[in-house]
């Protein structure tokens, strides 16, 4: 009596030479299938020898055999390699890159993953050469078409980008970063309505897509329906994103719809970052809600960076005249600015101080009543 094992193997690669050898499998498969023996069917079979059918000598040869591991080998590295740029492994990339190289130089799936390693080097044209190649041995590898118009994207060539996205869609219509691929570049060719239904049906197919719920917020904005494109921004948050550029997006639609408690979360979330887009909304909220020496030291951090501009040192002496700073005439002339830009500062300043002559004091009678 033979071991489960013994009786397994053969069948294995039986399965496997069926998916790979010509005239064994479906000509039109495109996908590869994938045989699997859970537990519970292991302890079902039978005890008793195969069948008499089942143990005649299968008509493969050595060659035959050998390809089948080559295939099961190229499908075990294949998902390895996924998992690895996913988590960003380079040591085991760099191992997997050199064995996918060994056993199956000329496969699709070789230049595929040389290509992704490319890209995440920055190379962008050896990773475009390199998708070709897998692109022209497997025509119906989605993944390719996808990392190509990602990176026909990235190079503005929008309307090749699109007809690569499409293709993928075409041959993976569920996958949903392929459908919110396309809608991103539908939105840079401004075809508002065809990328809002793009997006709206990537969320369909992920509703935790956070960036395709952000790009719904995007067009929905820019539609001029707030309350709706807020809805969409509160879904992106909530599924996780958090990029600088969202939230300073959310800001302004939450501003918009005049919900402040919003508006004072959101400057939570970013006020320890350094980006002086950053500084400059957090100036300006806090100049909203009379807060002069919050906007004052928000300023300052702009000023530390070299793209602050002449608006940005007006706005800095603003938010210190209303802080009550006095002195301001010689700081502004203690800053290492073109001299044009200090005269016009200081003019500036003339200016509040001319006006501060005509401001009336208010009070609330419990903080500080009239006595």
């Amino acid at each position: 009596m033979g071991s489960i094992h013994s009786k397994i193997a053969p069948l294995a690669i039986a399965i496997t030479l069926t998916m790979i050898l010509p005239g064994t499998g479906s000509a039109e498969s495109t996908h590869p299938v994938v045989a699997s023996v859970l537990p519970d069917e292991l302890e079902a079979l039978p005890e008793d020898p195969l069948p008499d059918s089942a143990n005649r000598p299968l008509e493969f040869t050595e060659k035959e055999y050998e390809d089948a591991r080559k295939s099961l080998d190229l499908m075990e590295i294949s998902a390895r390699l996924l998992i690895a740029f996913r988590y960003e492994q380079k040591a085991q990339i760099a191992a997997d890159l050199r064995r996918i190289n060994e056993i199956a130089p000329e496969s699709a799936e070789r230049f595929f993953f040389e290509a992704l390693n490319f890209y995440q080097q920055n190379e962008k044209g050896r990773s475009l050469v390199a998708v070709d190649e897998a692109i022209k041995r497997k025509p119906w590898f989605a993944r390719a078409w996808n990392l190509k118009g990602l990176l026909l994207s990235e190079a503005d060539r929008l309307p090749e980008a699109m007809t690569c996205f499409q293709k993928a869609i075409e041959l993976g219509p569920y996958h949903p970063t392929y459908v919110y691929n396309l809608a991103s570049v539908m939105y840079r060719l401004g075809m508002q309505q065809e990328a809002l239904r793009t997006a709206r049906r990537a969320t369909y197919l992920k509703p935790n897509l956070a960036e395709a719920h952000y790009l719904q917020g995007l067009l929905l904005r820019d539609e001029g329906d707030f309350n709706e494109s807020a809805k969409s921004f509160e879904s992106a948050l909530v599924y996780g994103e958090e990029s600088t550029r969202f939230i300073l997006d959310y800001i302004q639609i939450a501003e918009t719809v005049g919900n402040d408690e919003k508006v004072l979360d959101l400057c939570k979330r970013i006020e320890n970052r350094d980006d002086p887009e950053v500084f400059r909304t957090l100036a300006r909220i806090h100049i909203k809600h009379g807060e002069y020496g919050k906007a004052a030291y928000m300023m300052g951090r702009v000023l530390q960076k070299p793209e602050a501009n002449l608006g940005d040192r007006k706005i800095y002496v603003f938010t210190l005249f209303k802080s009550g700073v006095r002195d301001l005439q010689i700081r502004i002339r203690r800053m290492t600015i073109l001299d044009r830009e200090k005269e016009a500062l200081l003019s500036y300043l003339q200016e509040l101080e001319e006006n501060r002559s005509r401001t009336v004091d208010v009070r609330d009678p419990i903080l500080n009543p009239v006595l």
